[in-house]
């Protein structure tokens, strides 16, 4: 059994004692493994998860691989986990919910928080609204990120997600060099559904 499990640069790491850790290897990982991530770092469900991941950051000091979940375990550590050689690129990611950050209001006016897991904007004059899928992508997400002072970002579109009903945000349009999400063009209150929220996750 692992000691504990934890996340660095967004990829998912196993601690073999208070010291040593490294990350989880991708065999086999899939939606209930990554909700028992979640549950076991107490940071609630999992709107997703990424494999075939890599950081440079990171070491490829692969400590297990979970093999297979229920679903219902509180701990990974109850899942079956295994030691398989694995390779640079085949690192996983989790999405949490109780995933949270905000920023300051920007000289554009915007202002920008991710709360439990989930991406919201407030423009100027305007209430807070969780930002709308449509258009949203890679470059999107990385300003997303780069506003609330990270670099990196990985998300998921498509998540229904228990928000307000009205969204603040929606067809964003950046090129990805912005340090503002409010630089970038969007279009105010768009008419989205609760399922079209962006899950975000930034480091």
């Amino acid at each position: 059994a692992l000691e504990r499990f934890s996340q660095a640069h967004g990829v998912l790491m196993g601690w073999t004692d208070f010291n040593t850790s490294g990350p989880i290897c991708h065999d086999n990982f899939n939606q209930a493994a990554a909700g028992v991530a979640c549950r076991t770092m107490g940071l609630g469900s999992a709107y997703g998860f990424f494999t075939g991941q890599s950081r440079s950051e990171v070491p490829n000091n692969y400590v297990a691989a979970v093999a297979r979940c229920a679903g219902s375990e509180a701990n990974l550590n109850e899942c079956k986990i295994e030691h398989p050689t694995c390779y640079r690129g085949e690192m996983v990611t989790v999405l949490c919910s109780n995933f949270s950050r905000a920023a300051a209001e920007t000289a554009s006016g915007v202002q920008v928080e991710i709360f439990s897991g989930i991406l919201f904007a407030k423009s100027w004059q305007s209430a807070w609204g969780a930002v709308c899928d449509d258009g949203f992508d890679q470059r999107d997400a990385t300003v997303a990120c780069r506003h609330l002072g990270y670099q990196w970002a990985i998300f998921k579109t498509g998540v229904r997600a228990a928000v307000p009903h009205s969204f603040s945000m929606g067809n964003l349009d950046c090129t990805g060099q912005e340090n503002d999400l409010g630089r970038c063009k969007f279009a105010k209150s768009p008419l989205c559904t609760r399922g079209e929220a962006v899950a975000l996750q930034c480091w």
